[in-house]
Formats: C-alpha cells, sequence, structure tokens
C-alpha cells in the first residue's frame, strides 16, 4: 500500500477497483451483445425518435432536452435488455462522462429501470472520489477507444469533433 494515503482510502479503492474492473467487463460485454443481437432494431428505434423529435429536438444545446429524451429511450432498451438476460443492475459510461449531465444520466436511468421488473439503477457518481482518475488510467493502460460525444449525430457535428 502506498505511503500518505489513508487505511480507509486505500481500502476503499481496494473494494471498488475489482467492482470498476467487473463493471467494465460487463459493460463491454453487454455492449457486444447488443451490437450482435440488437444493432438493427437500436438503430431503427434512434432513427425513429430522430425523425419524430427532429424539428424540435434538432437544435437543442447539448445536455438540454434531446438528451433526455435518448437517454431514456436508449437506457430503457438496456434494462429490457440487462433484466431478459439475468442483470440485476444497470449503469452506464455515459454517467462517467463529463460532457452529459449526470443529473439526466441517472433521472433516465431511474425511469428505464421503474419500467422493468428486476432492473435496478446504479447511480454511482463515477465522477468523484478518484473514481475518473481510475476510469483514465484504466482507459489507459488496456487502450480503450474514447470519443468525445455520445454518438449522437448533433453532438458528432459540432465544430472541431
Amino acid at each position: 500500500m502506498k505511503k500518505g494515503l489513508s487505511i480507509k482510502f486505500q481500502l476503499l479503492m481496494m473494494a471498488l477497483v475489482p467492482v470498476l474492473i467487473v463493471g467494465v467487463v460487463l459493460t463491454v460485454m453487454s455492449a457486444l451483445s447488443i451490437k450482435n443481437g440488437m444493432e438493427e432494431e437500436v438503430e431503427d428505434g434512434l432513427m425513429a425518435v430522430a425523425e419524430q423529435y427532429e424539428d424540435i429536438l434538432e437544435n437543442e444545446p447539448e445536455r438540454g432536452g434531446r438528451c433526455l429524451k435518448c437517454f431514456k429511450f436508449r437506457l430503457l432498451r438496456a434494462a429490457e435488455y440487462a433484466s431478459a438476460h439475468g442483470f440485476e443492475v444497470l449503469t452506464t459510461t455515459l454517467a462517467s462522462s463529463r460532457w452529459k449531465s449526470l443529473d439526466q444520466v441517472n433521472e433516465a436511468g431511474r425511469w428505464a429501470c421503474a419500467q422493468v421488473q428486476g432492473a435496478t439503477w446504479w447511480d454511482q457518481n463515477w465522477r468523484k472520489g478518484g473514481l475518473q482518475e481510475r476510469r483514465n488510467q484504466i482507459i489507459k493502460e488496456e487502450n480503450f477507444y474514447t470519443q468525445l460525444y455520445c454518438g449522437c449525430e448533433y453532438s458528432q457535428k459540432k465544430p472541431g469533433l
């Protein structure tokens, strides 16, 4: 254990690091399952939502109403998938993104899990308590791909992205 860090903090980190690693693994596994099994359905659904709200939400700023609607749509599908495949707890990497509103992500996650029996939203603040730094370290060590936008075509269109 490193000198200068309290025993309490060291024990907390020893407990959290495996949880974070398992969370990353489950997120990747779920993403691959969704990609392999639901890619077309998710794309069609996102297009339907985009077309339905395009005139209203196209000019919404980042962290605006468009993001909340999108999060609810995506997290509802993730909650349904999780419940159908035996996952009881759900979270998203959007909760660790400094580009997104944590309040919106948690609101959408709680809403989505309330719609699906057996799904529980994990509203951990991944941006505090050293978790963001640990996330960045894992990303660098494992050479994970990251991006500065959520995948939404509107956030992708911003200059410089």
